[in-house]
């Protein structure tokens, strides 16, 4: 795992969850300065994967209309997977024996990520008496961190979260100090109930936007024998500035040596300013819900790029607008994803237009395309000791590529 420590570099070290309990990831990073920007490699039983990343959001274990041959040929580092959708089918991965990848149907080994909440949805977790909730397709549901350790045991998931009550950022003391003393306990019971869960566990940062329950639950996260840290709360209703000074306040406390996750930011800019910041892995539905508004990303990926021609940039067009009628070009030109291969926008524009469910799809394949391949110059730009100058440049060209896009939604 190398850390860019503004302008200088550690050395490489690599963070191993091994499939067995009594082998435990050999963490091998020293001290270093806070804040920083940070590449890595993360392996898994099924694989390895460099960081930084992003892991797509599922339903019922599936990335929204990706089939898993198309999903094979994206640069998908990992899958999240929702409480809601498996909490029944535990005894029947178990008895199935194959494992969670393949009763999936996945064909390209992918780090799976089992979270306790459906990040794409803010749903109250816990009632008046301190029980966790979820909401399934059968409505309403309650669940024990002893059910979660065993549910667990049972999937087999590269990695889990644990338990936690989220508090957003308008949320008030009490809920944020609450939050924080229920998912500690919850923590704790389930590495009681199920000490192997150790291996593979990710403690849930809590708190609020109040910055000494943030500390609090780091710092006492941090004395738990979890592989890693999940940042909850984030990407709902604060603003960048208050987000900076609350990631800030909690990378503090946590140990450099162990990866982080954070839910609910996908907009490039919040990816760029968390990676600055020394988070590794993000899980976000942005492609998808981009996608289901009918644009297409096609924001420069490299402005720093000089070998590329020179030409206008949108940062995301509207296939549905009449403008692309007749417009017999691929959606992003030089884009090597199967739809801008094949495909045209003023084909895209027709699908969408009638109906046809082959536009999701078809659009899908280009912005997951698209983001993952922007993940890719990121790890690249960090490798070349240039992320600072890339990031800079990449923000000014999105400000710049605002003004011509025929979209603004965000």
């Amino acid at each position: 795992y190398q850390r860019r420590v503004r302008g200088s570099f550690s050395p490489i070290f690599s963070y191993q969850l091994k499939p067995f309990m009594d082998q435990q990831p050999p963490f091998k990073l020293t001290s270093l300065p806070e804040h920083i920007a940070r590449r890595g490699k993360l392996t898994t039983k099924q694989t390895t994967f460099s960081t930084p990343c992003c892991f797509l959001n599922t339903i019922r274990g599936h990335p929204q209309n990706l089939t898993s041959d198309l999903l094979a040929t994206l640069k998908v580092k990992g899958l999240t997977l929702n409480l809601g959708d498996l909490a029944d089918q535990g005894p029947i991965v178990k008895t199935y024996g194959l494992g969670l990848h393949k009763f999936l149907g996945l064909e390209k080994p992918l780090a799976l990520f089992l979270l306790s909440r459906d990040p794409s949805t803010w749903d109250d977790a816990v009632t008046g008496s301190g029980v966790f909730c979820f909401t399934s397709a059968a409505g309403r549901r309650q669940l024990s961190p002893e059910a979660w350790a065993s549910l667990e045991s049972q999937l087999s998931p590269d990695f889990f979260s644990s338990l936690s009550l989220s508090a957003s950022y308008q949320a008030s003391f009490k809920k944020a100090k609450k939050s924080v003393d229920l998912t500690l306990s919850w923590l704790d019971k389930t590495l009681k109930e199920n000490p192997s869960a150790e291996r593979n566990i990710f403690g849930c940062i809590e708190g609020g936007r109040f910055i000494n329950e943030r500390v609090r639950s780091a710092q006492e996260t941090s004395k738990r024998n979890v592989v890693g840290f999940l940042l909850d709360g984030f990407g709902l209703d604060e603003s960048p500035i208050q987000r900076k000074e609350v990631l800030n306040a909690v990378i503090k406390e946590l140990p450099p040596s162990k990866p982080r996750v954070i839910v609910g930011l996908g907009i490039p800019e919040d990816i760029l300013e968390a990676i600055d910041q020394g988070v590794d892995i993000f899980t976000t539905n942005y492609p998808n819900m981009i996608t289901d508004l009918g644009l297409a990303l096609t924001f420069n990926l490299d402005p720093t790029d000089e070998s590329k021609p020179s030409r206008p940039y949108h940062n995301k067009i509207n296939l549905r607008d009449a403008a692309f009628k007749l417009q017999a070009i691929p959606i992003l030109a030089g884009c090597k994803c199967y739809c801008c291969v094949n495909h045209t926008r003023a084909y895209i524009h027709h699908l969408m237009n009638t109906h046809e469910l082959l536009a999701n799809v078809l659009l899908n394949i280009h912005n997951c395309h698209h983001y993952m391949a922007f993940f890719v110059v990121i790890r690249s730009k960090l490798k070349n000791q240039t992320f600072n100058e890339f990031k800079s440049a990449f923000l000014k060209s999105r400000i710049s590529s605002e003004q011509n896009s025929m979209s603004n939604l965000f």
